[in-house]
């Protein structure tokens, strides 16, 4: 196929890798990553999964744990960012990247990688840029409202590789209502 089409269709990109994560707070710099979910989807189909429990090193607050149900306990069985985050930039390798308010977890992934010495992109598609481009009548969009929205299901809310699962469903409703006039955003 042409060059900066591969993986496109009908006006919108169909290989991708949706992620999420879950943080110890809303700081990259002085916030940990809890746990990172991201689904590889290639022609609109996911083809692999990947999830990783990481150890902040420190206890999980309680608001976290009530959000999340990830405990301190839990956390502590995880792996180490250092040893964690190659792997997942491995999954990812030129993948576009898709998440739902991409922005927040671009930054905890950019900062950790510059801890590292690695580099994570900087461009994805974000859900919730084009949610409140084509769906401003809505009166929340939050990443379950829309799902609701839409009649997604999760099993699980707050959790990395659900809410990643979720963005990647998100993404392929939106383009199929939106993608046709709009390339740019999808």
């Amino acid at each position: 196929s042409d060059s900066g089409t591969e993986g496109r269709g009908k006006g919108m990109i169909r290989d991708y890798v949706a992620l999420d994560l879950e943080m110890t707070g809303l700081s990259p710099r002085k916030d940990a990553i809890l746990e990172i979910g991201a689904v590889k989807v290639r022609d609109m189909e996911v083809t692999e999964t990947y999830t990783a429990m990481v150890n902040p090193g420190f206890p999980v607050p309680e608001h976290v744990t009530e959000l999340t149900g990830i405990t301190t306990e839990m956390a502590q069985q995880g792996r180490e960012i250092h040893t964690v985050l190659p792997e997942f930039l491995e999954f990812c390798g030129q993948s576009v990247i898709l998440g739902h308010n991409i922005g927040f977890d671009f930054g905890f992934l950019q900062q950790n990688a510059a801890n590292m010495g690695k580099t994570f992109p900087d461009m994805a598609i974000d859900t919730l840029a084009i949610a409140r481009k084509f769906l401003p009548e809505l009166p929340s969009r939050k990443l379950g409202d829309l799902c609701d929205h839409y009649h997604i299901r999760e099993e699980r809310w707050h959790r990395a590789c659900d809410d990643a699962d979720a963005a990647s469903r998100l993404y392929q409703k939106l383009a199929e209502a939106f993608s046709e006039e709009n390339e740019t955003y999808f």
